[in-house]
């Protein structure tokens, strides 16, 4: 699992959509090791679409980066407001998650 801070680091150029691999240099990681990522077709189309609506809001408010993941104004993720706000949502949808797959068990 990846930390907020590295999440909001990552940029388009770290996707490989050739080789469909998310690279991800050392600088950004929290142990300084790269790390190469496989992805699958569905999620290397979310990240095109991604980027397209990215470009949209920077263009709207002339923000410049890279960035994968933005705020909805179009800059970088990075505010500790910000992490807390995704830190919420990604452990409210992990309980939904567990519990879908806890009661859809056979």
């Amino acid at each position: 699992m990846f930390r907020i801070n590295t999440l909001g680091q990552i940029k388009e150029c770290h996707i490989d959509f050739t080789n469909g691999l998310l690279n991800l240099e050392g600088f950004i990681m929290k142990n300084h090791k790269n790390l190469k990522l496989p992805l699958d077709e569905q999620l290397i189309e979310l990240y095109k679409v991604l980027i397209e609506q990215n470009r949209k809001i920077r263009t709207y408010y002339k923000q410049d980066n890279d960035f994968l993941f933005i705020t909805r104004r179009g800059g970088m993720i990075n505010s500790r407001s910000t992490n807390n706000a995704i830190s919420k949502q990604l452990t409210k949808y992990a309980k939904e998650y567990i519990y879908q797959t806890l009661t859809h068990m056979p």
